[in-house]
């Protein structure tokens, strides 16, 4: 697993107040993905903006490919499911 850009990314998110992140892709299953696939749950538009602003300029040099969705539109998307995601925070090292 990667750990010290998903330390960055749980850095950030201790900075920003409504928004989740989950992680899901090759990085919950490789030591050496490509990129780093996240999920973002926001309440709102600024706060999202927000966040990856202040995520992109701390990315590091493992690109972070981003999904982001309201809670509401999560609800109904089966995607937690499908993606097998999980909370950036409830991550255990490989």
């Amino acid at each position: 697993m990667i750990l010290e850009p998903l330390s960055r990314i749980i850095s950030i998110l201790d900075q920003h107040q409504g928004v989740e992140v989950y992680v899901f892709g090759s990085a919950l299953t490789r030591e050496d993905p490509a990129d780093l696939d996240i999920l973002v749950i926001y309440q709102d538009r600024e706060g999202l903006r927000r966040f990856l602003d202040h995520a992109d300029r701390q990315s590091g040099a493992l690109p972070i490919d981003v999904t982001a969705m309201t809670s509401g539109e999560l609800a109904g998307s089966g995607f937690l499911v499908r993606s097998k995601a999980v909370k950036i925070r409830e991550l255990r090292p490989m």
